[in-house]
């Protein structure tokens, strides 16, 4: 288990959102500054397999029992089901508030916990998806998508790239007047619409999180 006392754990806010990794991070940073929302402390878990250490160290902070609510947001990847459930039963093992759903918050007494799945609490895929989604009617994208369907028809199956999605953002960004080497870099340098519509479910959330 982390130590209990690292101050990468400290708890300086009463509303805490805790993310997959530094993309999220960052991505996360960004939005809730353009929301003009200063209520909400950000933890990057380095990875989903790693949310249990990070609550757990979290829970163990002396003023934890200062936090009203938190937030954890993981990826669909294959399954948005798979995914709830995974954090679901993270949250009932440590004796947390669990949710009946995503995209809305349980409490137990003393505190809230909430949890979105990416891309948008019912599809597969991730953080990359939702953020491509404010662009498809970019020519950028429509260029990126060209690109991939060159690729895939110019090599073998295993040589594909195994994430679409990502090789997808990252070609799209690469036309970019400013090209981003991440997502959460992209994010900051303004390269997504937050004022997208795409947002909304995840904006919905932020707001429930912080009020």
């Amino acid at each position: 288990m982390m130590n209990s006392h690292n101050k990468k754990f400290l708890i300086v806010k009463e509303r805490l959102l805790i993310v997959e990794g530094k993309d999220e991070e960052k991505f996360f940073e960004a939005y809730i500054n353009v929301l003009k929302i200063d209520s909400i402390q950000i933890f990057n878990a380095e990875g989903k397999n790693n949310f249990r250490n990070v609550l757990e160290s979290i829970k163990l902070q002396p003023n934890f029992s200062n936090v009203k609510k938190y937030a954890i947001v993981r990826d669909a990847d294959a399954s948005t089901d798979n995914a709830f459930k995974s954090v679901r039963d993270l949250l009932k093992r440590l004796g947390q508030p669990v949710p009946k759903e995503p995209g809305v918050f349980a409490a137990n007494g003393t505190v809230a916990a909430g949890v979105f799945i990416m891309p948008g609490n019912a599809d597969s895929g991730m953080l990359e998806d939702l953020c491509l989604r404010t662009a498809r009617r970019s020519p950028v994208l429509a260029c990126a998508d060209a690109f991939l369907a060159c690729v895939s028809a110019a090599v073998a199956p295993e040589e594909i790239p195994k994430n679409q999605a990502k090789a997808r953002l990252r070609a799209f960004l690469a036309g970019q007047p400013e090209p981003a080497e991440s997502l959460g870099v992209a994010a900051q340098k303004g390269c997504f619409d937050f004022n997208s519509g795409e947002f909304a479910e995840i904006k919905n959330f932020l707001l429930g999180l912080a009020a």
